[in-house]
């Protein structure tokens, strides 16, 4: 699409305000309005497409300046670097067509990366320790669950159990919080992909855009599954430190697969026609049942060398 003419100020306006609305319904239709809150770089993604690299880049800023006039400088931060910064690599990435390896790895390592520093230079401003205040809010929400169960008539010593359970459970959280971060900005990134293809390819379609990058046809580098045994091998050393490092690459590994492994079942569920109704009844139950998505990432393992897909044969490019 053109990227030299010059901006037209609805081509501008038109994304940002849609990206803008789409962010705010998370300060303002809380919890559902999260939902909708994801996809606000989806705007600004097709914009950049379609009217070319500075409109893109412009929508971002303005959806950033309007939250930081009208709202508070923190949420404007927040926005840009969780979502303006990522809609516009995301959409950069996309022209290049780069594979969905690189649109992942670069959209979600950019706004790792601010999303750290801005934490980092917040907590630093507010004299802040990151744990204690995590363990803090934990505490309260631990607190609240507790006298909600006493009042239900639960025993002591069963909420004595629950009480050491979500303890260890916290401080596991808290250690983790790296990886976490990296999971939702993942998700978020592919989420946001599978839209913005969508969209473009039922009403635009007329460009070379996401032909390179087939999600059923994903799958990880038989080298990675060492990164999945490197983790497991440092959580069994007694030093914590390490544990750590492992637990935060154990949660990361497991993800890959499980991508992997949805990849798998996505393809095998096309190639058998399964209706709509059932996809998202499966869909559903992966998500919500530990069994399933644990079988799901056994599949992705072991897609590894099986080759469900048999994709080796026709030169599928891995990570």
């Amino acid at each position: 699409m053109n990227t030299t003419s010059s901006i037209n100020i609805r081509e501008v306006a038109f994304p940002a305000i849609l990206s803008m609305v789409l962010f705010s319904a998370a300060i303002f239709l809380p919890p559902l309005g999260i939902l909708f809150s994801i996809f606000c770089p989806v705007p600004i993604i097709l914009a950049h497409l379609y009217r070319g690299q500075r409109t893109g880049f412009i929508s971002s800023i303005i959806v950033a300046i309007i939250l930081f006039l009208f709202i508070n400088v923190q949420i404007s931060l927040v926005f840009f670097a969780e979502y303006g910064l990522i809609a516009v690599i995301m959409a950069e990435s996309i022209r290049r067509n780069y594979s969905i390896d690189k649109i992942v790895l670069y959209s979600v390592g950019a706004s790792f990366l601010l999303g750290g520093v801005l934490i980092y230079v917040f907590l630093l401003v507010k004299d802040i320790n990151l744990s204690s205040f995590m363990t803090e809010q934990i505490k309260q929400s631990m607190a609240s669950s507790i006298n909600a169960y006493r009042q239900i008539g639960i025993s002591d010593s069963e909420i004595d159990n629950i009480k050491l359970y979500s303890e260890k459970l916290a401080s596991a959280f808290i250690s983790s919080i790296p990886a976490w971060m990296i999971v939702s900005s993942t998700v978020g990134v592919l989420l946001n992909y599978v839209l913005v293809k969508m969209v473009w390819n039922k009403y635009i379609g007329n460009s070379s855009y996401f032909e390179s990058s087939d999600l059923e046809k994903w799958s990880a580098n038989e080298y990675m599954i060492w990164l999945f045994i490197f983790s497991g091998v440092m959580l069994l050393i007694p030093a914590k430190s390490l544990n750590i490092i492992g637990l935060n690459f154990l949660i990361i590994s497991l993800m890959i697969y499980f991508y992997q492994g949805i990849a798998v079942v996505i393809l095998y569920m096309r190639k058998k026609t399964f209706p709509l109704f059932l996809k998202i009844i499966i869909y559903g139950l992966i998500f919500i049942q530990p069994l399933l998505l644990l079988l799901v990432i056994l599949i992705g393992v072991f897609d590894s060398w099986a080759d469900f897909r048999k994709l080796k044969c026709s030169g599928n490019n891995t990570i």
